[in-house]
């Protein structure tokens, strides 16, 4: 179960941080990947629902100690995370369909604060879970 939702999650890491770029890419050249974060966003979904059952499944079948028990709901927070980042990708190109071009428009403060300080805390939290799951297996 820790290999599996140790995979998950640094699959789940990897795409949240694709969308969340994507996005950007959207957000600053006005590139259309609305279909394209969409999915992902779903993939997302997805392997966050697979890891909350492969918790329970190991609660039920292992009896994990109190250890493990903290590794699997940590694994469960990063999922739904991971899932709420690629939900917000999609938000955002979503939100530049919705009001069209924005090329005039000066997005330095976005780009340079916001999304910056994002993506570093999407890395830490992935770069985090790699080091623990490593420890583990």
């Amino acid at each position: 179960m820790f290999r599996a939702s140790s995979n998950h999650n640094n699959e789940d890491g990897k795409l949240s941080e694709k969308s969340v770029l994507t996005s950007i890419e959207a957000y600053d050249n006005g590139v259309n990947h609305k279909r394209q974060i969409f999915d992902w966003s779903e993939k997302l979904r997805s392997l966050k629902e697979e890891i909350a059952n492969l918790a329970i499944e190991s609660i039920a079948r292992f009896q994990p100690v109190a250890g493990d028990l903290r590794f699997i709901r940590s694994c469960m927070e990063l999922a739904y995370g991971f899932s709420r980042f690629g939900r917000y990708a999609y938000d955002i190109v979503d939100v530049l369909e919705t009001i069209g071009p924005i090329s005039a428009c000066d997005k330095t403060a976005v780009l340079e604060n916001g999304m910056r300080h994002k993506i570093s805390l999407l890395n830490f939290a992935y770069n985090n879970c790699r080091i623990r799951s490593s420890r583990l297996l």
